[in-house]
Parts: structure tokens; sequence; C-alpha cells
């Protein structure tokens, strides 16, 4: 059975989603953040016997997917999927490509999932990066739209606008003559880990360490607080610039995006 989560029901989720709580760290997140009665969201949880065995978070236009053992239910995306066609959907390749085989005109792709293991590889700061306002979450966005890796990931200037108003995430930016060159920002936090994203530098501007200066800061401002850095990425371990800082992959992660020919599955 289906049901569309309350208040009553966090125990219930957040037990279940801590079964894997590194990789729920985006759900366990906008459940902490938001709760159950956001405009923009909605959580969704599969229940058979009083327990959870699957749930589903609707986050803007994005939807992210947690179940086990393969037990992801396709009459549940198809009628979701009838009155919500999400830009983006996230989770474990095999849930999701269960919801690939709905949206065939969505696009798979699959990318590691990393997290932190030696702190010593950090890279130290010969730029300062500055703290992103809310005044600067259109600038943001425009620099990131520029960006095709990373653009289908922030859908909205309103999300980055909300995310630094309500401190749900901190931005940090790197500018060259006033302009944003390099950005990068944690984004989801669970009580165990924070998620990284968003890492890009303008093109005319790679091969000087600004990424990484950026990441390194923000991985130092997560372990203050006792929790663990993660994050994304597609490549490969050669030529990675977050295994270079010390990064080590635990596993895989997908992706469906609106638009393309998906790869196979």
């Amino acid at each position: 059975m289906i049901i569309q989560c309350t208040e009553k029901d966090r125990e219930m989720l957040v037990s279940y989603l801590k079964k894997e709580p590194v990789y729920n760290t985006f759900i366990l997140a906008d459940i902490e953040d938001l709760g159950f009665d956001s405009d923009v969201q909605d959580v969704y949880a599969e229940v058979e016997g009083g327990e959870c065995v699957g749930v589903y978070l609707r986050f803007y236009r994005n939807l992210l997917i947690f179940c086990e053992d393969d037990r992801t239910n396709t009459d549940f995306l198809e009628q979701l999927f009838g009155t919500f066609l999400p830009d983006v959907v996230m989770g474990k390749p095999e849930a999701v490509s269960v919801a690939g085989r709905l949206l065939t005109d969505h696009c798979f792709e699959k990318k590691g999932f990393y997290a932190l293991e030696d702190a010593s590889c950090l890279e130290e700061a010969s730029v300062e990066p500055e703290t992103a306002r809310v005044e600067d979450a259109a600038e943001i966005f425009h620099f990131i739209q520029g960006i095709p890796e990373i653009a289908h990931m922030y859908t909205s200037e309103e999300m980055i606008e909300d995310r630094i108003r309500n401190g749900f995430g901190v931005h940090y930016v790197i500018r060259e003559n006033g302009v944003i060159v390099s950005h990068g920002n944690s984004a989801a936090q669970s009580s165990a880990t924070v998620m990284i994203g968003g890492i890009a530098t303008a093109a005319e501007y790679r091969g000087r360490h600004l990424a990484g200066q950026i990441v390194s800061r923000l991985c130092l401002d997560i372990m203050e607080k006792g929790k663990t850095p993660c994050l994304i990425s597609l490549r490969g371990e050669e030529d990675n610039l977050y295994t270079r800082l010390g990064f080590r992959k635990i596993g895989d992660w997908a992706m469906l995006t609106n638009g393309g020919k998906k790869d196979e599955q």
C-alpha cells in the first residue's frame, strides 16, 4: 500500500532510510529540512505489514527513490507520472532503471558515489572563496546553466535562493573581475553526512585548481561539524579531481534527466 506521509510517519521513514544513511543523504535531509507540509515537497512510502519497504520523494521537479531488494513499485510510478512529470529522477541504478522504462524520453546516466576518506589530500587555498548571499542566486543560476554537465541539477533560481536563505546549504564562489568563474556548494545534510554539489569552473579558467580549493573548503566546513563529505561524479578513478583530494568510490548512483536519448541501462 502506498501512502502520502505526514509527521506521524517520520519515525518509520527515518528508521528505514537509515539502513543506508550515506545513500539516503538527500532524502533524509529533505525530510529533516522541510518535513511533510511544504509546497515544494511530497513524501510517499510503500508500507507492508506496518513496515516501510520503499520511499519516493518529490522535491520541486525532482524525484528521489529508495527501495531495497529491487522492489520499486512500477504501478505507483505510472500513476504518479500521470500527474507529475519529473525533470530528474535519482537513486540507485536498479530503482532508476524501473522509472526509465516509463519515462522513455529521459536520458539515463550512471555516476560514482564518493565519500571522503583521506582529508590529508585536501588543497590549501591560494584564493579565498566567497560565501554567496541570497542576492547572488540569479548569478549562480546563470553560471551553472552554462555548465552542461550540471545544469540539469539546478532547475530553478528559486531553489538556489531558498537554500541560501534558509541555510540548507553553503554556496562558495570565486570571482575574477567581478564575475563568477568557479562555484561549489554543500547541499543535503543528514545527521552523519553532507552532500557536495554544483562543482564547476568556467572553461577558460580550468587548470588553476579553483574547483579543488572550493571542494577543500567545503570539506573542512563539513568535517568541523563531525560529518562526512559525500559527492556524485561521472568521472572514473583516473583524472578525477575528487579522488586526488581523498574521496573514494563507495557505489553507484543513477539519474534520469528530461530530454535526449537514453543510454543502455
